[in-house]
């Protein structure tokens, strides 16, 4: 419910990941989250190809195959284009490098997020060499670099299903929403333990 609440906020609200998405992208820059608003959905104008390649296919296979197993046929190329364009996103937000206002040790972050984090439904894991978090059956890896004063988020699925499928438009669907929350707390919560001091 809190998750909920906290997601419909996001998606009325601006982020500064929004505007600048695809310098941030480009330039690699070390991002500070106004808000945990979403970042915007890469995917949407490629919806589009599922109408083009429908037209298409129904045109071209009208002799061959009837109107139905052409659409079919269109919806699926359709699905293998969009995923394959959704893996190539997922890695460009796996480069993302967030910004860290102090150096903090795994475990230092694992104490001020857990609280703020499990209030949204979220699982936090203290692994060997990064803190995991779950959330809806996905996983986010966040990784710490001391030397740069930064963090990633790697958004994965879980091992199962990674061997079931090799899809990547929910993963990145997902992510989009739930990264901007991580990485938001995070920061948010290094601040307010510094002021604290």
């Amino acid at each position: 419910m809190i998750f909920n609440k906290l997601k419909k906020h996001s998606l009325n609200s601006k982020s500064k990941f929004d505007i600048y998405y695809s310098n941030e992208l480009r330039n690699r820059k070390r991002l500070n989250l106004s808000s945990p608003s979403p970042f915007r959905n890469g995917l949407k104008k490629f919806n589009i190809l599922y109408v083009i390649l429908s037209v298409i296919f129904a045109i071209s296979f009208n002799k061959d195959v009837n109107l139905l197993v052409s659409i079919l046929m269109a919806l699926c190329a359709s699905f293998l284009i969009i995923n394959i364009i959704a893996a190539f996103k997922v890695d460009k937000l796996r480069s993302i490098e967030f910004n860290l206002s102090s150096s903090i040790s795994k475990e230092q972050l694992i104490a001020i997020i857990t609280l703020p984090l499990t209030q949204l439904n979220m699982k936090i894991e203290n692994l060997s060499h990064y803190i995991r978090i779950t959330h809806n059956k996905l996983q986010y890896d966040i990784i710490i670099y001391p030397d740069r004063n930064t963090f990633k988020i790697w958004p994965q699925k879980t091992l199962l299903s990674r061997l079931l499928a090799r899809t990547y438009i929910k993963l990145y669907k997902n992510a989009i929403l739930c990264m901007p929350i991580i990485a938001y707390t995070i920061q948010i919560e290094i601040n307010k333990s510094i002021n604290r001091l």
